[in-house]
């Protein structure tokens, strides 16, 4: 919720940014310093919350330079290459990791995160950001479809 938020307000570029900083941090972190137990198991939490908030940032940085028509293409895309790099990462990864052991698995996560976070700035400061649309932040429920949705949203405005 904090990281949606901050998208909603910010530069969704900036905010991807942002969270492949923090994870390339905990990463090396992970990687390099000797850590108690305790300490071990909250960066391993905070990891896992950058690691599972950068691919909804990205999804809703696809869907703001979109037009409604191309959604579903563009949706099948993300979710295409998000299966790819699921497959991949995960054999490089342990390829990584036999041949320098578990540091490396993380160094090997700081380096990728470094690495988008180049390139999502160096997009911010390449590429005009997508228009500000300010709207309301409607949480919809099970029966609330996505155009149910919008006309809720019209109503409050």
């Amino acid at each position: 919720m904090p990281v949606g938020r901050l998208s909603d307000r910010l530069d969704r570029r900036i905010v991807a940014a942002g969270v492949a900083i923090g994870l390339c941090v905990v990463a090396f972190c992970l990687a390099l310093l000797p850590l108690a137990r305790a300490w071990m198991l909250l960066l391993t939490f905070v990891l896992g919350g950058f690691m599972t908030t950068i691919y909804p940032v990205c999804v809703a940085h696809a869907n703001d330079r979109i037009e409604p028509d191309m959604a579903v293409a563009v949706s099948g895309q993300l979710i295409l290459i998000n299966g790819i790099a699921s497959f991949l990462g995960p054999i490089i990864g342990t390829s990584v990791m036999g041949a320098t052991g578990i540091e490396g698995i993380f160094i090997y996560m700081a380096t990728v995160a470094g690495l988008f976070a180049a390139a999502a700035i160096w997009r911010v400061l390449q590429i005009e950001g997508p228009d500000r649309k300010d709207r309301p932040f409607i949480l919809l429920n099970e029966r609330m479809s996505q155009p149910i949705g919008h006309v809720v949203e019209e109503n409050v405005s």
